[in-house]
């Protein structure tokens, strides 16, 4: 997917540290089944070395929070593993189960933390659009945004009432298979970049070794809503 010439304004600013401590993006399933490994997509820039990727793997079971809207939020941790990342422009890493055990339910949250030395460095996941197996909305989750401990739904708003489809780069494997396929189609800028997502000091769009950074603002209710039909 291509993106035409859009504006995204920034309506957060940075704080000290990372300025969240964790993004997911709620993903169904084509089936459930016992969680085997799931294929992250990022984008790393000026690390210092020592940077780590966390993934959670979560029930949408969660209570509703004041910035979810009144929807189920990411809630049961179903599964966790961390493992080291490096810079790059097209970055993967690849979380297994060595003793799969974990049933997933058809519905998940993806969570990421990334553990790098902001505001020196810059991560966070590529984007992609549309998912080939499996969907996703395309608003997003974020926990901690400054020091708020509740999940909240995002979305990147553009002219026009419309708004970018902020999918994770995510591959996920159960037992019997791939069930989640989201890796085929880069979110491309205007300007051939790819897209990914993170907060960066207040701005707009940035484009930083061929890859665009995105710059998040509120959600509006109804997005969520209309998406669900």
């Amino acid at each position: 997917m291509t993106l035409g010439t859009v504006a995204a304004t920034l309506a957060v600013t940075a704080t000290a540290g990372f300025p969240w401590d964790e993004i997911a993006d709620d993903i169904a399933l084509t089936s459930g089944g016992t969680f085997s490994s799931a294929e992250i997509a990022y984008a790393g820039f000026n690390f210092a070395g020592g940077e780590t990727l966390t993934l959670n793997l979560y029930s949408m079971d969660g209570a509703p929070t004041p910035g979810s809207f009144g929807f189920a939020t990411p809630g049961s941790l179903l599964y966790s593993q961390t493992l080291p990342i490096t810079a790059a422009n097209d970055g993967r890493v690849t979380f297994t189960d060595a003793a799969p055990s974990v049933v997933l339910p058809s519905t998940v949250a993806v969570g990421l933390v990334f553990d790098i030395d902001f505001p020196n460095s810059q991560a966070g996941p590529l984007l992609f659009d549309p998912p080939t197996g499996g969907s996703s909305f395309d608003d997003f989750w974020v926990r901690g945004f400054e020091g708020d401990a509740d999940w909240a739904l995002r979305v990147i708003d553009l002219p026009g009432g419309l708004f970018l489809p902020v999918n994770f780069g995510i591959e996920l494997s159960t037992t019997d298979g791939l069930v989640y396929a989201n890796l085929a189609n880069p979110l491309l800028l205007a300007d051939g970049s790819q897209a990914y997502l993170a907060v960066p000091e207040p701005g707009t769009w940035i484009s930083m070794g061929g890859v665009g950074l995105l710059a998040a603002s509120v959600l509006y209710r109804r997005f969520r809503q209309a998406k669900a039909g």
